[in-house]
């Protein structure tokens, strides 16, 4: 055999080895993903295993979505924000190596959020700071939003109503941008609703409640839309000492509740 042609075979016996590791690392992600809709956390030592195969197949951004997945599963299944938001810093090295802008955007939004489950608002809003000019580079105003949504609620967590409201209203200003976004835009009043009924504000919140009704009359929404909608209507008319009104939402919210168990 010739020299080119040994070359070439060793060439191809390399090819077959990068193909067989790439579709056993389809095959374990997609198990993974079996084994995560039955909320099992054995996903995530078969997302890792299938990031290390697509490693090794030279797939680094598939390598990255499943570490992503991995840590997605870390946070849901085993609710361990610190060891999801660990993970998702492996994802996000991964991402910034392949230059996926939108990979890593996503990384820093979630590693964000993890922070704000957390309480720790400076490491919060260094990360939202990157996301959020990666976000403006790829002219995702929708992610954008997003992220001021996710501090609003962080401020929530931390009973700061008007610091929540300053970034659930930015949240607004900018998803108004966004065209076919009245789902968003009704959840982020929603958000707001909550805000001003908890702080106290009830003329806001009154004005929101009004556009609310509205919106939750044509739009398609979830049963937890609805359920957080009668909620905390039923809270604004309790505070405000309207018991009929607080009966009545009260009772939509358990005939929903009891329907959907």
């Amino acid at each position: 055999m010739g020299l080119l042609a040994a070359v070439a075979l060793t060439a191809s016996y390399a090819a077959g080895a990068q193909t067989d590791k790439a579709t056993l690392a389809k095959e374990l992600e997609q198990k993974a993903m079996e084994v995560y809709q039955q909320r099992a956390d054995t996903g995530i030592a078969l997302f890792r295993q299938a990031s290390d195969l697509y490693k090794q197949a030279g797939n680094m951004k598939a390598a990255a979505a499943n570490l992503q997945n991995a840590a997605i599963v870390h946070e849901q299944v085993r609710r361990d924000n610190f060891k999801s938001m660990e993970v998702m810093k492996e994802s996000l090295l991964l991402w910034r190596q392949t230059k996926d802008s939108a990979g890593t955007a996503n990384a820093y939004k979630y590693i964000m959020s993890q922070h704000a489950k957390m309480n720790d608002n400076m490491n919060a809003f260094k990360k939202a700071d990157t996301a959020i000019r990666y976000y403006t580079a790829l002219n995702d105003a929708g992610n954008i939003s997003a992220v001021y949504l996710a501090l609003a609620n962080m401020f929530e967590s931390q009973r700061l109503p008007d610091s929540a409201i300053k970034q659930a209203l930015k949240a607004y200003d900018i998803q108004k941008t966004v065209k076919g976004s009245d789902v968003a835009l009704y959840r982020i009043n929603s958000t707001l609703f909550r805000l001003y009924t908890i702080s106290g504000n009830a003329d806001a919140a009154k004005d929101l409640l009004k556009k609310n009704e509205k919106a939750i009359k044509k739009l398609t929404l979830t049963s937890d839309d609805k359920l957080n909608h009668y909620y905390y209507t039923w809270m604004y008319y309790t505070k405000t000492g309207d018991t009929t009104k607080a009966a009545e939402y009260k009772a939509k919210y358990d005939a929903l509740r009891n329907s959907t168990k």
